[in-house]
């Protein structure tokens, strides 16, 4: 049995990515149940029974944790625009960006909830900035080529679609073809 990698400070290398993954469990705990702005550095170390040093180790700054816990989503978003038609997309196509998009929502459920009830989580520029742009994309290719109202419908659709972030994961799960195809008919495509 070899010996387990360790850092320069002699921490074992497994043990520093549980931690990290730690710190972002129980932020994200805490940033729910408390609220982002109303979450201290001191309130995490002390969650997760390690120093504050060892929470800085790790994040700079409270917002590069709120900016790690969205990374993962906002990639996904970022892949899901990318890999959609760029102008007049055909129903299939909408629908199965819509459907692509809820299925993130649902996976990336705590976050998006987080995202949704609090606005000072969009306060960092790398979360804030970055979701608006990528929302401002993907509505701009679901409108793509469907005329005047266009807009107003893929507004609807969205709605309906973020009603899923509100309800809790298990019940959002369990009514996703009523979700999505609320989210169809918005769009004329039901």
């Amino acid at each position: 049995m070899r010996p387990p990698r360790v850092n320069r400070g002699g921490r074992v290398l497994d043990q520093v990515a549980d931690t990290r993954t730690e710190i972002l469990n129980v932020a994200l705990r805490l940033f729910r149940t408390q609220g982002y702005a109303a979450t201290s550095l001191r309130q995490i170390a002390e969650s997760v029974q390690v120093s504050k040093a060892a929470v800085y180790y790790h994040f700079r700054a409270k917002q590069d944790i709120i900016v790690a816990l969205t990374g993962p989503f906002l990639a996904g978003l970022e892949e899901l625009i990318q890999g959609a038609p760029v102008s007049a997309p055909s129903a299939r196509s909408r629908r199965e960006l819509l459907a692509a998009y809820l299925d993130l929502l649902l996976h990336q459920h705590d976050v998006v909830n987080l995202l949704a009830g609090d606005p000072s989580t969009m306060n960092p520029p790398k979360v804030g900035l970055r979701l608006a742009a990528l929302m401002t994309d993907l509505r701009a290719r679901l409108a793509a080529g469907t005329g005047e109202e266009a807009g107003i419908r893929v507004g609807c659709a969205f709605a309906a679609i973020s009603a899923a972030a509100n309800l809790p994961v298990a019940e959002a799960r369990q009514h996703r073809a009523t979700i999505l195809q609320a989210a169809l008919a918005a769009l004329g495509r039901g």
